[in-house]
C-alpha cells in the first residue's frame, strides 16, 4: 500500500495562489476536446464488459476529515483529456490526482483513505480498459463510498444516463466537457468548491 500511496502522491498536481479568475468560465481550449475525444477513441483498448473481480480487495471505510482544500480524482484512459480537465481547474486551488482506469481509481480511493486525505469528488470516465468506470463505481459504492462520483462519457442518450445512475453515479456529463459545464457540475454537487473559488478570487485581488 505504501508503494501505491507514493505513486498517487507523485501524480498529484497542487495549484496554489492562482491568477485572477476570469469573468467568463468557458475557455477556447474546451473546443479542442472534440478532437481529443476522437483521437482517444481511435487508440482505446477493448474494455472488459464485467470486470468487478479485477479490483483490489480493500474494504473502504467512509471517514469525515476536516480538509483545508478540495481533492478531486480524475479517472480517464485518455491522457489528453485528463490534462485538459486539470487545465480547466488550475485556477481554483484544488488538488488533483489522475489515474488511467477504474482499477487504479479504486486503488487511489483506498490509498487516499489510508493517508487520511480522501477525495471530495471523482470524475469517472465510463469506458476504460482493465476496469470500466461503472464497474469501479459499483465497487466503491458497495464498500461504503458516499461522496459524489460524476460519470464522464462520450454517450449521452437517456439509457446511458440511466446506466450511470444505476451503477451509483451522482451525475452524468457528456464529452466533450466544457470548462463552464464542469464548474457548474462541481458547484452543484460540491458546495465547498464554490466557496473555495470565491476565496481564491478574493485572494487574487489582494
Amino acid at each position: 500500500m505504501n508503494g501505491m500511496m507514493t505513486e498517487v502522491a507523485e501524480r498529484t498536481r497542487a495549484y496554489v495562489k492562482p491568477a485572477k479568475r476570469e469573468e467568463g468560465i468557458d475557455s477556447p481550449l474546451s473546443d479542442i476536446l472534440f478532437g481529443m475525444h476522437a483521437a482517444c477513441l481511435d487508440h482505446r483498448d477493448t474494455v472488459a464488459g464485467d470486470s468487478d473481480e479485477l479490483f483490489c480487495d480493500v474494504e473502504i471505510t467512509q471517514l469525515d476529515f476536516a480538509q483545508p482544500e478540495i481533492r478531486i480524482l480524475i479517472a480517464d484512459d485518455c491522457e489528453q483529456i485528463r490534462k485538459t480537465l486539470i487545465l480547466f481547474l488550475q485556477d481554483t486551488g484544488v488538488r488533483v490526482v489522475e489515474v488511467g482506469n477504474g482499477k487504479e481509481a479504486v486503488e487511489a480511493v483506498a490509498a487516499s483513505l489510508q493517508s487520511g486525505q480522501p477525495f471530495d469528488v471523482i470524475l469517472m470516465d465510463v469506458q476504460m480498459p482493465v476496469m470500466d468506470g461503472l464497474a469501479a463505481t459499483r465497487a466503491l459504492r458497495e464498500r461504503g463510498w458516499t461522496r459524489p462520483i460524476i460519470a464522464v462519457s462520450g454517450n449521452s442518450e437517456p439509457a446511458d444516463r440511466i446506466r450511470s445512475a444505476e451503477a451509483g453515479c451522482t451525475f452524468h456529463v457528456a464529452k466533450p466537457v466544457r470548462n463552464g459545464e464542469l464548474r457548474e457540475v462541481l458547484y452543484a454537487h460540491l458546495p465547498s468548491f464554490e466557496q473555495l473559488g470565491n476565496a481564491q478570487g478574493r485572494a487574487s485581488t489582494d
